[in-house]
């Protein structure tokens, strides 16, 4: 993966990583964080909003692929290891609290603007039609009112979907 190439193929080695995770995902040695898609794309997320985040989230990407594909060195580990250890919502969270709190809460407060699907069939029709359509953000759109359109710009303020429609239940 060469999260420096040309924007299309690190779109491409983004999705296709982000993927990998969807179906196998990866413990990182040492630590009991196991690497999801879900949480490939929050770190992804949570890295691009600074400049000064974007080597570390270089290196992540790095270590991350090597590590799926089976042969990530010491120093890459130990790279994720730091990496995750300042991201990771489960660093921030008390013992018996699930790892993915911190997220629901923020989205919670963040995205309750919009009325969310009361039937389970709708709402993951709508995630599905997300996925399809905009894969990068992993479709927080449908729960989330508006949500990241792709890849977050070089930027300290990413962009935002002015288009999103409501859900419908």
């Amino acid at each position: 993966m060469n999260p420096d190439g040309p924007p299309a193929a690190v779109t491409d080695s983004y999705l296709k990583l982000a993927a990998q995770l969807d179906t196998r995902p990866v413990t990182v040695p040492g630590t009991s964080t196991v690497l999801t898609g879900d949480m490939f794309r929050y770190v992804t997320t949570l890295l691009l909003f600074q400049d000064a985040t974007f080597p570390m989230l270089s290196e992540a990407w790095r270590a991350t692929a090597d590590l799926a594909a089976g042969h990530a060195t010491s120093q890459e580990i130990s790279g994720l290891q730091r990496t995750l250890a300042v991201v990771n919502p489960s660093a921030t969270t008390s013992p018996g609290v699930p790892g993915d709190n911190a997220i629901a809460a923020a989205y919670a407060v963040a995205c309750d603007d919009v009325r969310w699907p009361s039937n389970v069939q709708t709402y993951a029709r709508n995630v599905a039609e997300d996925r399809r359509c905009s894969p990068c953000p992993a479709a927080p759109r449908r729960t989330c009112g508006p949500a990241p359109s792709g890849i977050p710009p070089r930027s300290n303020t990413p962009s935002r979907s002015a288009t999103t429609a409501p859900a419908t239940s």
